[in-house]
């Protein structure tokens, strides 16, 4: 705590310094999480009165992503999870690893998932039908590799850059 320099304010001229339970850090007033570490610091109740209105407050999306980036996690743990499962038909760990409550690395999982099942399986037609089934099922095979090629490009650079917009769509 430290004096007010007007000897006034809701503490009887004393202002509250608040500090991180986890770092020690001092965490600025009406502050949700620790400018430091990240973690989330408790708030008493006149400061929450003053900072929000007193009622309930909830975190933008814009907000909560933003302090998730500021987390300290390994950008080359993420470009390495986003690259190297991609080779056995699981995408998206990279951005599951950066955040699981995020949907958008589910998705790559499960849609990378089920294009490299359906690959497999033609695939492994392939090698069963003869010259003739091979040549029928060429074009099914560079559809859905192709397809599967794209997510995981998509999947690898969306990890590295952040949410991406193509052709006006935002992955």
């Amino acid at each position: 705590m430290r004096r007010s320099p007007d000897g006034g304010g809701a503490h009887g001229g004393w202002i509250m310094t608040r500090h991180c339970p986890e770092c020690g850090a001092v965490v600025p007033k009406g502050s949700l999480t620790c400018p430091r570490c990240y973690t989330e610091v408790p708030r008493d109740d006149l400061e929450a009165d003053a900072a929000y209105g007193g009622g309930y407050y909830e975190r933008p999306r814009d907000e909560y992503r933003n302090q998730l980036r500021k987390r300290r996690k390994s950008h080359t743990l993420a470009m390495i999870l986003a690259v190297v499962p991609a080779f056995f038909g699981l995408l998206g760990l990279g951005q599951i690893y950066e955040d699981y409550r995020d949907g958008k690395g589910w998705k790559f999982l499960i849609g990378g998932l089920a294009l490299f099942a359906v690959l497999v399986a033609i695939i492994s037609l392939v090698s069963v039908s003869g010259i003739l089934g091979a040549i029928m099922l060429a074009v099914p095979v560079l559809l859905f590799g192709g397809l599967y090629i794209c997510l995981a490009i998509v999947s690898v650079v969306d990890a590295y850059l952040g949410s991406i917009e193509v052709f006006g769509l935002r992955l």
